[in-house]
């Protein structure tokens, strides 16, 4: 008896839509303690779940486009 041949389907990754904090800080590209810091500064609203702190990706989005500076903007 001839076996069937398998076919796959390729599954394109699906993005998180929400960080623990060292998922948070490998998006933004720094440290856990970086990001605990902004948490406790107030800069990143987050969510308690059971133990963990959980951060949307859109608080981190809006967290690094708050950041950004204009061109030709001045240091006081």
């Amino acid at each position: 008896m001839a076996k069937k041949a398998e076919v796959s389907t390729p599954v394109a990754p699906v993005a998180p839509i929400a960080f623990d904090i060292p998922g948070a800080a490998r998006f933004l590209s720094i440290t856990p303690w970086a990001v605990r810091r902004a948490i406790y500064a107030g800069k990143i609203s987050y969510k308690v779940i059971g133990r963990r702190i959980i951060i949307p990706r859109s608080v981190l989005e809006d967290f690094v486009s708050s950041g950004l500076k204009r061109e030709g903007a001045t240091r006081r």
